[in-house]
């Protein structure tokens, strides 16, 4: 830390902020995404990150993914709950299921969003948007590449 970072970090206690300071890290989730109970903690951290930049290492295996491409944008759809337990092989759906749809802004017409084989992948920077909804049970937060 350089000879000011004492002086930044307790001025940011003293204001109850602990963001600013140039050797701030940026917080990061890497892992394997997929619905309900398989999201790996993906929501509740992007929940925690709202208005705030992150960096994801995300991978959605094909047999979990479910959202889908626009001119402008791709989505991704991650269910949390449901109101009755679904069938084997079901998948979950609005309305009877809850979740957030991801928006995800194309960089120049390109996706950020790749399929790779078998799993899509979400890497890079994001500023992460505040929660808006819920609409018809799904939350909606956008996903705006900041790299």
């Amino acid at each position: 830390m350089g000879r000011h970072a004492p002086v930044c970090l307790s001025f940011l206690i003293a204001a109850g902020m602990m963001s600013g300071c140039s050797s701030s890290k940026i917080p990061e989730f890497k892992g394997t995404v997929g619905q309900l109970d398989l999201d790996g903690g993906f929501s509740d951290f992007l929940e925690h990150h709202q208005e705030a930049v992150v960096r994801l290492d995300v991978v959605i295996p094909r047999s979990e993914f479910q959202g889908g491409s626009e001119k402008e944008f791709d989505f991704i759809d991650v269910f949390d709950t449901c109101d009755e337990v679904l069938k084997e092989g079901e998948t979950p759906s609005a309305p009877r299921c809850q979740g957030t749809e991801y928006n995800l802004p194309k960089v120049q017409g390109r996706s950020v969003l790749v399929l790779d084989g078998g799993s899509y992948h979400l890497r890079g920077r994001f500023r992460v948007t505040k929660r808006t909804g819920p609409l018809q049970g799904m939350f909606s937060v956008q996903l705006q590449p900041a790299d």
